[in-house]
């Protein structure tokens, strides 16, 4: 599949019934930990998300399971662009 599809990495471990789910209706979605697309934040890990939007200046979408950022993600690479707006801390 390299190559096909979206490539999503996920922080923490996601359980099975939501691994499945994402299998069986996107097929084309690979999981995995390299050149990512996108990043599931299961876990909060700040520091494991941290080291992974670092690590893959590709990556185009976080998303977190909770209502708010921990304030250590909300510095992310100022110069980056985040869905056409800056990725600069709003508070």
């Amino acid at each position: 599949m390299a190559g096909d599809g979206m490539r999503l990495g996920v922080v923490g471990r996601l359980p099975e019934p939501y691994a499945a789910e994402i299998a069986r209706r996107f097929p084309d979605v690979q999981v995995t930990d390299r050149d990512l697309d996108a990043l599931v934040v299961w876990e909060l890990d700040v520091a494991e998300t941290v080291r992974m939007v670092e690590q893959h200046p590709r990556l185009g979408w976080v998303h977190m399971r909770w209502a708010g950022v921990p304030w250590a993600c909300t510095g992310w690479a100022p110069s980056r662009s985040w869905g056409g707006s800056s990725a600069t801390p709003c508070c």
